[in-house]
């Protein structure tokens, strides 16, 4: 299935080189303290015995295996998962040369999130950091991570907090960008988790307080402190870090679902639309006009749908129609970044189309009433 995301990340991977970044802006003083939280947090979690345990990367970019949590290094057949082949090539270079490493199995393998290659109940501890919110459906990703792990085995996820406290209090929303196309708050992440898993331990830890107060913050030592901010208060922070364990008993059937990925140039505009790039190669398409409408097809057998538009400081508010309800949704927000819509079975039913209409209505503080369509992703039946 062709993936413009996909296809991204594989350049970007290809031009950053052996543990580069694809990533162009350059962390703040408190983003960096909230990242060594994070880290010190990984590494405090107590973890089953390693020596002979099956353990899993998921989401290694070029960096190596158990590049932030090294304790990972410590088990017996180790496997780095990563969308891109370019960076596992890489993180398969630095694995060869890592010291913490020599003489142990370790492997590597991409997937896309909805297809991870391993048998069920393979591996003991699983780790997915920084990647629930690359993938568009949540819960057919969770659905796979529980499969592969054993029965009472650890499953640990890292990821951000899309309305940390501040940000709720503004109605913006934290870490806006375009390959987050399933940023949660921290009770839709339990809620999703907990449909398939034990959740343990929920930690927070604080890499922002707001866009305008962040570039004030220069001291280490007082950004180090603001970092434990949210640390048994998770839904106040801006990064979370969620122990999970497979149950014996799985609450849900396993399994796994085929996709279907409609990008923006699939779609329709009516009267007439423009295509813009969101981000270097990533497109998306605007209605243009008030009542300017984007009409989505939906693919035989599709039985939930996550609608992916872009949400910047020109967006205004657009009405989602599908076959059970007509709704709006408020596309604005500070910066630009994926905004994720879920549909289910019922929005979906005896229809062959979704449509978005640009309201021309818009909140005070944006500059515009912009309805933009980046993607959609339809779990079939």
């Amino acid at each position: 299935m062709n993936d413009v995301l996909a296809n991204y990340y594989e350049k970007a991977f290809e031009d950053a080189g052996v543990g580069g970044t694809i990533y162009h802006a350059k962390p703040s003083v408190l983003e960096m303290a909230g990242h060594n939280r994070k880290i010190e947090l990984l590494a405090s979690i107590a973890l089953p015995d390693l020596e002979n345990a099956v353990v899993v990367d998921y989401g290694v970019g070029s960096w190596g295996f158990g590049c932030i949590f090294p304790n990972l290094k410590q088990g017996g057949t180790l496997i780095g998962f990563d969308i891109s082949q370019a960076a596992i090539n890489f993180s398969k270079q630095i694995s060869d040369n890592d010291p913490e490493l020599a003489g142990r199995n370790v492997q590597y393998l991409t997937s896309s999130g909805y297809d991870i290659q391993l048998a069920d109940s393979t591996a003991d501890i699983v780790f997915a950091g920084e990647v629930i919110e690359h993938i568009e459906d949540s819960e057919a990703f969770v659905s796979e991570m529980c499969r592969i792990t054993k029965p009472g085995g650890i499953i640990i996820f890292t990821t951000p907090n899309e309305q940390p406290w501040l940000y709720k209090q503004q109605n913006i929303r934290w870490t806006m960008g375009f390959e987050h196309v399933a940023l949660m708050t921290e009770t839709a992440l339990t809620s999703v988790l907990e449909s398939y898993l034990e959740v343990i331990q929920v930690k927070g830890f604080t890499s922002s307080l707001l866009p305008s107060i962040d570039p004030m913050i220069q001291d280490e030592a007082y950004a180090a402190e603001i970092a434990r901010i949210g640390e048994n208060t998770p839904a106040h922070a801006t990064g979370l870090i969620v122990v999970c364990r497979r149950p014996q008993v799985d609450k849900r059937p396993l399994r796994k679902y085929e996709h279907v990925i409609v990008e923006s140039s699939s779609i329709v505009a009516e009267p007439v639309g423009h295509d813009l790039s969101l981000f270097e190669s990533v497109m998306g398409r605007m209605a243009i006009g008030d009542n300017g409408r984007l009409v989505i097809p939906i693919p035989a057998n599709a039985m939930k749908c996550q609608l992916v538009m872009w949400s910047h400081p020109w967006s205004g508010l657009a009405r989602i129609e599908t076959a059970a309800r007509s709704f709006e949704v408020d596309l604005y927000n500070h910066v630009g970044g994926a905004r994720r819509i879920s549909l289910d079975a019922a929005d979906l039913m005896n229809v062959n189309e979704i449509r978005v209409v640009a309201t021309g209505q818009k909140r005070d503080v944006s500059q515009g009433n912009q309805a933009i369509y980046f993607r959609s992703v339809f779990t079939l039946a």
